[in-house]
């Protein structure tokens, strides 16, 4: 779950299990301007190295080593994200 102020934008979420995997598995979310709870489910996370989507075994939530928010449209630009919380729910 993320608590965050965008500017409007779409990010992507990716995560890594192990720092030394060369792949993350990764989801997006829009922002709006306002601050946000955003909840992102496991599940909807996916495998991915370079936009490409792997053919790879689902995110094993037990571990977690990397976590990453980026814009993803390949532009150099500014954005503004503000970060209140990240966390995990059940």
């Amino acid at each position: 779950q993320l608590k965050l102020k965008g500017d409007g934008r779409s990010f992507q979420f990716r995560v890594k299990a192990d720092s030394r995997e060369s792949y993350s598995y990764i989801t997006s979310f829009e922002t709006n301007g306002d601050w946000q709870t955003i909840t992102l489910p496991l599940s909807s996370l996916y495998p991915s190295f370079r936009g490409r989507t792997l053919q790879r075994p689902n995110f094993n939530h037990d571990l977690l080593s990397e976590v990453t928010i980026l814009i993803a449209n390949k532009k150099n630009e500014d954005f503004e994200l503000l970060i209140s919380e990240i966390s995990t729910v059940d």
